[in-house]
């Protein structure tokens, strides 16, 4: 039936036009085509959609065979049909649709008897995984999926390059290639032929799709036209793969604190759900250190795992009897849901001494504290729960207790549904128990009922009131201090408070105005301070202009702000339409109670504070200030400021902080004085440099110090970079370490920030 059709539109055996459509198809069959665009040379170029230039007798497109005679949709500027040999020849902008595949040539001839297509000039096969074959000549058969082309190029979905001087296609999935050439790198349009950044050459090239890999054979790595390294074997995922297991880009450098280095991870895809990363480290001054990192993702939730161990041939805490120590870290991390409401975790970390990852510097800063924590977690409703125990390994020389443990830490919170007046009740519950090494041992239950009431006024006042009464229980045992008092201590506080605001809006040209008056009052009895309650969480008061309007300007719950406090101050602000804006505020409190001892510990004073406020202005996208400040209520001097500065793009731009904090005007925190710069400039389109520099003003020493050059395209990176850390403690000296990382694109890679670390 399809060829009697054929012969009824052919009877004069040539048709001459343009998008001239023909359809063939096995008997019964209905017309069909796929629905993929054809794929230009670079992806983001677009080709008309084929489904525009095919009439509606095509039917719907479906790119999958409906049967194994799956139909073939032809058009071209000529067709001619050879009844006899059964041979359709086509001549201009021929496009030829089966399965998916489409093909394109100047000149294509179909023996409909054999499935055989022969196509020349200009040949193009787009494949329905996105890969586009170019070649001089190709002859395919078995619906396109075997054949043989010559001088063919592959342009792949993830714009890779492969060229070759023939090629065979043994099946739709794997095609062997001879003489052939692949690269990632684009190629010069001024110069054509010219090198590529990189390429590898091989005598065979095998492009497997089953197993989504490309396998070379007797070939070699060339860096600008120049053979740089020699491969037997060499294999690499295709572009259709995520992830596969293989080598990772290797790095070295130098560190003083451990030598010449040199890493070199291999990474296993263990399953669609887990790897694992094996990551050895060599160093020349302590031997090798074996690390690695397992991840595995659950329907529930997920697992991390890292660790490291190295026998340190070198030093353990600059003590020469300390040789060959075995050193070794762990950190893992866990979450995961048991329902819609119920959760739990953990996070375990530790190392073997306090100095170990400082100097084995690979898996960034440990901070002060290594922390570990295992959890249960509830939410449902306005209802909160969280059951937890807690450890910390301290890593600071000039803290005496090393390691710290809470269990258990239990945390209630709960919201009753709003009432008729427009409040609700609040319900806080917490259980504490702490060891603090040779410190103390504690136990504290708190719990806290309160009723805050939300109210906005017909003529804009919004206040907030709260009543609360909060109770707690101590049981100490004060094992370095036998002064003080191990009775059971207890604490009942009732409070009360309202915050008013009162915002003053305007419409202006180029966009809007907000003037906006706080003030608040807050008051408890002045209860006074309770030596024998060991402050372990309120350590840092952080007064500032938001603080001031808390019911209690301490954190935590071991100090308590009692007595009474007023608090006022205003807000302004100018929004543009565009988004940006500028922002200040400014505030004070006044606290009617003394209390020597709080004011000692916290900074809390009575009287008139300080002033304090914040100002924020960010005129254009590439430009903000943001500025903090503390002045004197007599004299308005600066007795904490905080100013930065930020002016460029995401490539380009300086960044600048200031840090002055004046300890005696908050007695709760350590006293600063610091700068800290960095900067990053786009040399061009590929290479860019960064910068940064942290300097203590009061020790006048810097702190951190580190540069680091980035050239990036579309298949190359090279990252070099310096770091000295000035504040290595129990360390000989400041330390300095290089690194140079070259990753080429493709061969295998895991996505990260090359920026180096850049401290907080």
């Amino acid at each position: 039936m399809t060829k009697n059709w054929i012969k009824k539109i052919l009877s004069s055996s040539t048709a001459i036009g343009t998008g001239f459509l023909v359809s063939i198809a096995p008997s019964g069959s209905f017309a069909q085509i796929t629905s993929d665009e054809l794929m230009p040379t670079k992806p983001q170029e677009q080709t008309p959609d084929l489904k525009r230039r095919i009439p509606a007798m095509a039917g719907q497109l479906d790119s999958s065979p409906q049967n194994e005679e799956s139909p073939v949709l032809l058009s071209a500027d000529e067709v001619n049909y050879d009844e006899t040999l059964n041979i359709i020849t086509a001549r201009g902008n021929v496009e030829l649709v089966q399965e998916g595949r489409v093909l394109l040539a100047d000149t294509l001839s179909y023996n409909q008897t054999d499935d055989t297509i022969t196509a020349s000039g200009d040949v193009k096969l787009l494949e329905t995984t996105g890969d586009v074959m170019f070649a001089e000549y190709m002859e395919l058969t078995d619906k396109m999926t075997k054949g043989t082309l010559r001088q063919i190029r592959f342009l792949m979905s993830d714009n890779a390059r492969l060229a070759a001087n023939g090629a065979r296609r043994f099946s739709e999935t794997k095609t062997e290639l001879a003489r052939a050439v692949y690269t990632p790198c684009d190629v010069c349009k001024e110069t054509p032929e010219k090198d590529p950044l990189w390429q590898l050459k091989a005598d065979k090239v095998v492009h497997d799709g089953d197993s989504k890999t490309i396998e070379y054979y007797n070939s070699w790595m060339e860096i600008f036209g120049l053979p740089v390294a020699y491969f037997p074997y060499f294999q690499h995922p295709d572009p259709s793969v995520d992830r596969a297991s293989g080598i990772l880009p290797p790095s070295f450098g130098n560190d003083n604190n451990i030598g010449t280095f040199f890493r070199l991870p291999y990474y296993w895809a263990i399953s669609e759900d887990k790897d694992f990363t094996f990551d050895p480290i060599y160093t020349s001054k302590s031997g090798l250190v074996a690390s690695g990192e397992y991840r595995q993702a659950f329907e529930s939730g997920d697992l991390y795992l890292q660790g490291s161990i190295v026998n340190d041939s070198e030093y353990f805490e600059n003590s020469s009897s300390n040789k060959g120590h075995t050193r070794w870290h762990i950190a893992s991390r866990g979450s995961f849901d048991l329902d819609e409401t119920w959760s739990w975790g953990f996070d375990g970390n530790k190392q073997s001494d306090r100095l170990y990852m400082d100097q084995f510097s690979f898996w960034g800063d440990p901070g002060n504290t290594l922390d570990s924590q295992i959890n249960i977690e509830g939410i449902k409703g306005r209802n909160y729960f969280r059951a937890e125990g807690l450890y910390w390994q301290e890593l600071r020389s000039s803290v005496s207790t090393k390691q710290s443990t809470i269990f258990p830490n239990i945390t209630y919170a709960g919201v009753g549904p709003a009432d008729k007046f427009g409040g609700h009740w609040t319900l806080d519950g917490n259980i504490r128990g702490l060891k603090q090494g040779a410190k103390s041992e504690s136990l504290r239950n708190s719990l806290k009922a309160g009723y805050d009431l939300f109210n906005t006024t017909s003529f804009g006042l919004a206040t907030v009131s709260s009543l609360s009464l909060q109770g707690d229980l101590y049981d100490t045992n004060h094992l370095d201090n036998t002064d003080l008092s191990e009775d059971i201590q207890t604490r009942l506080t009732p409070r009360i408070s309202t915050t008013a605001r009162m915002p003053f809006y305007r419409s202006v040209e180029s966009g809007s105005q907000v003037i906006e008056p706080i003030a608040g009052i807050y008051a408890s009895p002045n209860s006074g301070y309770d030596r024998d309650i060991r402050n372990d969480d309120s350590l840092v008061v952080e007064q500032d202009e938001t603080s001031l309007f808390q019911d209690d300007m301490t954190p935590g719950i071991d100090r308590m702000e009692t007595g009474t406090r007023t608090s006022y101050g205003f807000r302004m602000g100018h929004y543009f339409d565009d988004g940006l804006a500028i922002e200040s505020t400014v505030a004070q409190y006044y606290r009617f109670s003394e209390d020597q001892t709080l004011f000692e510990e916290t900074g809390i004073d009575e009287g008139a504070s300080d002033y304090f406020g914040a100002l924020t202005i960010k005129p254009v996208d590439y430009f903000n200030v943001t500025y903090r400040f503390r002045a004197d209520r007599e004299n308005l001097s600066l007795n904490r400021n905080e100013a930065q500065f930020r002016l460029g793009t995401d490539d380009t731009y300086f960044n600048a902080r200031y840090t002055d904090i004046d300890q005696t005007q908050d007695p709760s925190s350590t006293a600063i004085e610091e700068s800290y710069l960095s900067a990053s400039v786009g040399i061009d389109d590929y290479w860019r440099t960064t910068g940064y520099w942290l300097y203590d003003l009061l020790g006048s020493d810097s702190r951190y110090a580190g540069l680091s050059l980035i050239y990036e395209d579309e298949c190359f990176i090279f990252n070099t970079s310096y770091v000295r850390d000035f504040t290595n403690d129990g360390v000989d000296g400041p330390s300095d370490t290089v690194m140079l990382k070259l990753t080429f694109k493709t061969l295998g890679e895991i996505n990260q920030d090359i920026s180096g670390y850049v401290p907080n």
